[in-house]
């Protein structure tokens, strides 16, 4: 049996990303009653597209019993937080029109997207709790 220590893996991560190049993204549009946008020439780079900083928590309780009449009960709480993510995206093409309200305004043009410093954080809670669980009414005490 072949085991994977921890260290083997984040340098398989991070030469995958090494190898990621420029990775382009669709023309986006949007439009509704009050704006219309259009967004193109989007292209994210390989080394801003993972985030500089990956943290998972899990907080786990099990209460389980070999006898049929007392029920099994389980929570489960993960948060992923992926950090420092961060985009630089020249010459992205936009058109929008402000169609309601004062003023009405259209504008296009060329912008360069910059997200640097210590970037974006996205927090990720996930939360399981076992059916017989869910019926007594508890919850978990960590909930966000």
């Amino acid at each position: 049996m072949y085991a994977i220590s921890v260290s083997d893996l984040l340098w398989s991560v991070s030469d995958s990303i090494s190898q990621v190049g420029h990775i382009p993204i669709p023309r986006i549009e949007y439009t509704d009653d009050s704006l219309d946008l259009v967004v193109e020439n989007l292209t994210l780079q390989g080394r801003n597209l993972f985030p500089n900083i990956v943290s998972i928590e899990a907080h786990n309780f099990m209460k389980f019993s070999p006898y049929n009449t007392i029920d099994d009960v389980s929570h489960h709480d993960f948060t992923l937080t992926f950090g420092h993510v961060q985009a630089d995206m020249r010459d992205v093409a936009f058109y929008f029109r402000k169609k309601s309200g004062i003023p009405k305004l259209t504008d296009s043009g060329l912008a360069d997207v910059l997200l640097g410093g210590q970037g974006l954080t996205v927090r990720i809670p996930l939360f399981y709790s076992s059916p017989a669980d869910e019926v007594a009414g508890h919850r978990s005490s960590r909930l966000c």
